[in-house]
């Protein structure tokens, strides 16, 4: 949870953000939001039950057992990467999805953070000026970006690369547009 003080009453008599990291706070949480939104998705697509799906966030979000940066571990799990690692749970707890329940889903979340947590994964925004459209993918069941970097990125000695960030403050550093693949 966001243990700091959100908004603030200014002189002005309008609530405003109390700090910049409250606003990367919040921009955080909004994108693990929508992260969250998609594994629901991915939960539907396999077949669990419609009450199953809907306790992840309350585990996902409301179990303290969970660190944030667990959770972030959690969220870099990208789609490709997710199905490989949900069958692989499956297989060593000699389970179906039919006999998955709500019960499960701590020793589920905290099996993937384990598979990932040598890794190191941070969650990363991707930003451009250019507009990229979301394309099917191989197999026709979802769309999502096809990410060709082509931009220098000082970062990585000048490399052609997809421009990254790992903070809010970062992504609107520069005054020119930028359209956001959320």
């Amino acid at each position: 949870m966001i243990e700091k003080e959100l908004f603030r009453y200014n002189d002005d008599k309008r609530w405003t953000f109390e700090t910049t990291d409250t606003k990367e706070i919040l921009f955080k949480h909004m994108i693990e939001g929508r992260i969250v939104s998609d594994y629901e998705k991915d939960f539907t697509e396999l077949g669990f039950s419609k009450d199953v799906v809907l306790s992840f966030s309350d585990v996902f979000f409301g179990d303290e057992s969970f660190t944030e940066r667990e959770r972030e571990i959690f969220c870099t799990v990208p789609y490709e990467v997710r199905l490989k690692q949900f069958n692989s749970f499956f297989n060593e707890h000699d389970m179906k999805v039919k006999d998955f329940n709500r019960d499960n889903w701590n020793s589920f979340i905290m099996y993937i953070i384990e598979l990932n947590i040598d890794l190191d994964p941070h969650i990363g925004f991707h930003a451009t000026s250019n507009l990229i459209p979301k394309e099917k993918s191989d197999d026709g069941s979802r769309k999502g970006w096809n990410i060709k970097g082509t931009e220098q990125d000082h970062r990585n000695a000048d490399q052609p690369m997809a421009f990254y960030s790992l903070s809010l403050e970062k992504l609107f550093r520069q005054k020119k547009l930028i359209r956001y693949m959320l």
